[in-house]
């Protein structure tokens, strides 16, 4: 099941697999709707990812002076963190697929200060857009 949405006349639910152009990935568009939510969840999963390989690193090594070797399973959750962070250079503009990690994705998913990131620097598309394919309120694509 690659994408539901839900009819607003029937309790009934239809599922159609959403692509986008040129690519095999398949994005739920029933979990946010515009371009900056798309760039937010896969900044938070990257940050989540991280942040349970790097406690998995603290919990599996030797924490004690004259304990037991802690072997390779601390190494299982370097390897996690640092897949996660390099995720982020993969994170793409759904419309123009340019990288957006190395650039915009970080202001764009966490603002802490300054100015809000409001268009892709490649295309200039606006990130409050809906995501390409997504449905409108009628039901229409």
């Amino acid at each position: 099941m690659l994408g539901c949405f839900a009819s607003q006349a029937g309790s009934r639910r239809r599922v159609q697999a959403v692509t986008f152009e040129g690519t095999a990935q398949r994005y739920n568009v029933a979990m946010g709707g515009t371009i900056r939510d798309y760039i937010k969840r896969r900044v938070r999963w990257g940050f989540g990812i991280a942040l349970v390989s790097w406690l998995f690193v603290g919990l599996t090594s030797n924490m004690g002076f004259g304990g037991a070797k802690p072997g390779y399973l601390p190494f299982i959750g370097v390897f996690g963190f640092m897949g996660a962070i390099v995720s982020f250079m993969f994170i793409r503009c759904p419309k123009c697929r340019t990288r957006l990690g190395q650039t915009i994705a970080m202001p764009a998913a966490l603002r802490l200060f300054g100015p809000q990131v409001k268009y892709c620097p490649y295309c200039a598309v606006s990130l409050d857009d809906p995501m390409p394919g997504a449905r409108d309120d009628s039901g229409n694509i």
